[in-house]
């Protein structure tokens, strides 16, 4: 488990269902793969408000006893509340606090059909990089995979509500990571913005919009069922 990131609620957590605790997810990997692309799953933590940054004071999510979340001190037994192997990357989950779920965008690099992208050598690259596989090399345009994920806690179950295997920014251009529901723009309940960045390869072919690392953000209009 590496880079937590604090589940976002709010100004001073005003819109936290839990006032008592600060929540964090981490995630990681269980196959030994990239860190930065392809974790595997995301682990729970919490620790009371006044107490973050006593390391001490941090308990894990350990699974349901008696219908209700166990927690534990010991990081090492947590079990995972998300799992999407070698598609977790890094997230960030907000509260909406108009629907009163938490919502969780995830990306991932992937290949053309959505799936993981392999692990080039550095015999056969000329370095440690992220292909789609070693006959084909890497793909200019590093595609990335964007799912929504949302909870009605932040232990889960979650539940997929959105995909796309070729996310793209509102240029055209793709490579796109990091998405963050931001909660100063959540607006109703059918209007929010996202933030994230974009990669930027080297080289492009004719007619293609190149990636860049600037700031985006775009509007989402949320379908409620």
């Amino acid at each position: 488990m590496a880079s937590p990131r604090l589940i976002n609620a709010g100004q001073g957590y005003r819109d936290a269902p839990d006032p008592k605790h600060i929540y964090a997810l981490f995630p990681g990997t269980t196959t030994n793969a990239a860190y930065f692309a392809q974790n595997d799953a995301i682990w729970l933590g919490r620790v009371p408000t006044a107490q973050v940054l006593d390391r001490s004071k941090w308990t894990f999510y350990a699974g349901h006893s008696a219908g209700r979340p166990s927690w534990t001190p010991d990081d090492t037994i947590a079990v995972p509340v998300f799992e999407h192997p070698l598609m977790t990357a890094t997230q960030q989950v907000t509260y909406h606090p108009y629907l009163k779920v938490y919502m969780m965008p995830v990306w991932s690099w992937c290949d053309p059909d959505g799936n993981p992208r392999e692990q080039l050598s550095a015999a056969n690259t000329g370095g440690p990089f992220w292909g789609y596989n070693s006959s084909q090399g890497k793909d200019a345009h590093d595609r990335s995979q964007l799912t929504v994920w949302e909870a009605r806690e932040p232990w889960g179950p979650w539940n997929l509500v959105y995909r796309t295997d070729d996310w793209r920014g509102p240029d055209g251009s793709s490579g796109a990571y990091t998405p963050v529901f931001q909660p100063a723009w959540i607006k109703s309940k059918t209007e929010m913005w996202m933030s994230f960045t974009q990669c930027c390869p080297s080289h492009f072919p004719a007619g293609v919009p190149p990636n860049h690392y600037n700031y985006t953000y775009q509007r989402l209009a949320l379908e409620l069922f």
